[in-house]
C-alpha cells in the first residue's frame, strides 16, 4: 500500500497464466495495465488482464523501441 497498490503478485507463485490470476483477484480484470519493457507477450498479459469494458492498457516501452528504430516523424 506505500506504492499505491493493492496487491504485488509474483507470477512464479501460480499455475495459472498471470493475467488469469489477476483477473480472478479483481473479479473481471483490472482498469488500467502498464507494460514498460516492450515484450510483447508481456504485452498481450497486460491486456489480456484488463477489465473487458472499462480498462486501459498502457505501453510505454514499445513508442521508445519505435522511435529508436523509425526516429521521431514528428519534427
Amino acid at each position: 500500500k506505500n506504492f499505491g497498490v493493492t496487491e504485488f503478485i509474483n507470477p512464479k507463485e501460480h499455475e495459472k497464466p498471470i493475467q488469469q490470476v489477476i483477473v480472478d483477484l479483481t473479479d473481471g480484470g483490472v482498469d488500467y495495465s502498464f507494460e514498460c519493457i516492450g515484450n510483447v507477450s508481456i504485452m498481450r498479459a497486460a491486456l489480456e488482464c484488463c477489465h473487458k469494458v472499462t480498462a486501459t492498457a498502457c505501453y510505454l516501452k514499445y513508442y521508445s523501441s519505435w522511435i529508436t528504430q523509425h526516429g521521431n516523424e514528428n519534427k
